[in-house]
Formats: C-alpha cells, structure tokens, sequence
C-alpha cells in the first residue's frame, strides 16, 4: 500500500521517536543523552520480535535544538519546547509543523494542523492530543504513568496512538489502532 494511511508507519514512527531534549517541565518522562538506549518487544499480527532504539545524537528540530534517534524503522528527529514533545520527523513521515506527541504541563489536551508527508505522498491532516495520569504494573511495581493518547484524522480512517511514559524510563507501552483493529503494539523490556 502506499498511502499515508498505511497500517504501522504511526507507531512505528513514535516506537523509534519518543525521546525529547532540552531540560524543563516533563524531559524526565523521556530521559535523553547521546547513547541511551531502550528494547521494546513489538508485536504486529502474528509477527513479535524485539527491537533496540537510540539516541544518535544533537540535530536541528522545528527551528531549535533537538534529537535523533534511529532503530530499525528508521530515523526520528524530536525535540522538547515548554513541556511539549515534537516530532518533526518520524520513520518515513515528515510534519510541518512539527506534531505534539505528548504535552506533560497541560492535561486538558492540544490540537494540530498541518501536513503529513510519508511514501512519496503529502496530505493535510489534523491531530488530537489527550493525556490522562494512570497507574500500571512495570516490573512487579505499581507505577505512575502519563498516557498520551494521539488521534491522526488521516483519509480514508484516522489512525489512534496510545503510549504511556514512566518519569525516568521513557515510553513503556504503545497501541496503534485504525478503527477498532489493533494495527501493533509494543511493550518495554529495558533501559535506559
């Protein structure tokens, strides 16, 4: 398929993606330094395996300082400003402007507008982000988590991402859904 829309690029993207830089408001929900490293096990379908992503380096974000990262996906360039994480690029997509993955200082929610480029194809699009405290089990402990929830209103079906962040450890579950069906999903195994 080569569209947009296509099952996976989303989460895939986010998978390799969520680490933001800078100090300020909520950077300890995606601890950052050249070299830090996180494993996820992914499933999607019948397919698990486990996956390995770091943090490369400094580099140019939306105008300011930021991060790549890279893992078998591909390369994300993210960055911090005022308590909102960024993503300019993500494997195989590009945003302009740069998408909120996650807002740590304000609960009640963001919006965006803009362009979604992926698979040679650009399209506007708009984007919902929520956020919600909960509580999980992460190695036999009972921990905060702040879960972001990102609602990409892309033709012909909006794309629903899940990922809750642990303070100190980064992103430790994520759900990419198309409408009802569970596209992948991955969980973390370790780091940083």
């Amino acid at each position: 398929m080569n569209r947009v829309g296509r099952s996976g690029w989303l989460l895939g993207c986010i998978a390799l993606g969520l680490v933001g830089c800078g100090r300020g408001a909520g950077t300890n929900y995606l601890p950052l330094r050249t070299g830090t490293e996180w494993t996820y096990r992914v499933r999607s379908g019948f397919d698990l395996r486990i996956e390995l992503v770091r943090v490369t380096g400094p580099i140019a974000v939306a105008g300011g300082d930021g991060w790549q990262l890279n893992g078998p996906m591909g390369e994300s360039r993210l960055a911090w400003r005022e308590g909102v994480l960024l993503a300019e690029q993500l494997p195989g997509t590009r945003f302009a402007p740069a998408i909120p993955l996650l807002h740590v200082t304000d609960l009640s929610g963001k919006f965006w507008q803009g362009f979604v480029s992926a698979n040679g194809h650009t399209q506007s699009a708009q984007a919902d982000l929520r956020m919600v405290q909960e509580s999980l089990m992460l190695a036999g402990r009972k921990r905060q988590a702040l879960r972001s929830t990102v609602t990409l209103n892309l033709k012909p079906t909006a794309l629903v991402l899940d990922s809750w962040f642990v303070a100190d450890i980064g992103i430790v579950r994520q759900e990419l859904r198309r409408g009802d069906a569970l596209v992948r999903a991955m969980d973390w195994v370790a780091g940083p």
